[in-house]
Parts: C-alpha cells; structure tokens; sequence
C-alpha cells in the first residue's frame, strides 16, 4: 500500500490506513467539482490508437472512486475498454499486479502490450509484468527514474510519431 510506504519514507506520525482514509476523502471532495489533470494530447492519442483497432486499457495505482471520476469527467470511457485500479489488487504500483489483472482482463500477453507511464512507479510496475513501456516526462516526475522503460517522450506528440511512423 502506498500509504503504508508514505507514512515510514517521511516517518510520519500516523497510520497508514488513517493517511489513507484522509487521501480518499480529499480525493471524493476535489473530485465533486473537478477532476484530476491530463497530460496534454491524451484524447488525441487514445482516439488514434482505438481508430487503429487497439485496445486500450487503463491502468492506475489510486483508488477506482478517483480513477473513475476523472475517467467519465474527460471522455475516456468512450476508448478504455479494461479499467484496473489499485483498490482492485493486493499490491498496487510499483508491484505488477495491476498491469497483470489488465491483461488477464483484456486475455493478451504482455509481449503484445505496450504501456504509457509517467511514473516511476508506474513504469516498474510495467516492466515487473513484462510490458514494455513507453516512458512520458511530465512536469511532476521528472526527477523519476525512467530507466526501464524502452523509450522516452517529452510529449504525445512525439510519442504518437514514434508509434504510427517509427
């Protein structure tokens, strides 16, 4: 739980369930009347892919109620066909088990994967499973190792033209 590893990296003088349980709420509270951001040309890329006949699923280490609110307040939920989210496994990022629950879902293996991350954690948890992963800088992660990632981008537009033309 990331909670848990929040909690003894900062040494923190609260329960990680109570860390959490403050998280979820935040969360519930922000997501009334907002959502979480998206990397800019997300739409674009998603749309291109499943224009392509791509599957897509979606992959991520927070909590369904958050996930999924930010999912439907963009539109996604019109190309993501497999959502899998931290509250759905034992282990959430960076262990594999969320990217593992995916592709079971989806019943392909992950040499037939491609993941898009822009954490590390996220980009571990790919490569734990076996998913080669295409790496994105964001402003938020880019101190993060991206080491085990095939590729790097800066931006979609840049990876979309690795994907369609390279």
């Amino acid at each position: 739980m990331a909670a848990k590893r929040i909690v003894e990296e900062n040494n923190l003088d609260i329960q990680a369930d109570k860390l959490y349980a403050l998280k979820y709420e935040a969360s519930k509270f922000y997501l009334q009347s907002d959502s979480f951001p998206l990397i800019s040309g997300t739409h674009e890329i998603m749309k291109a892919l499943r224009e392509r006949g791509i599957r897509l699923g979606l992959v991520s280490g927070s909590d369904r109620v958050s996930v999924m609110a930010s999912i439907k307040a963009h539109g996604l939920d019109k190309w993501v066909e497999v959502v899998v989210t931290g509250d759905d496994v034992d282990h959430s990022k960076p262990a594999p088990d969320v990217y593992l629950k995916a592709i079971k879902t989806l019943g392909v293996a992950p040499e037939q994967c491609l993941s898009i991350e822009d954490s590390e954690a996220g980009i571990t948890s790919s490569a734990a499973a076996g998913i080669s992963c295409l790496a994105m800088r964001t402003e938020y992660t880019e101190h993060h190792d991206r080491s085990k990632a095939l590729m790097e981008f800066n931006n979609f537009e840049s990876l979309a033209s690795w994907i369609f033309n390279d």
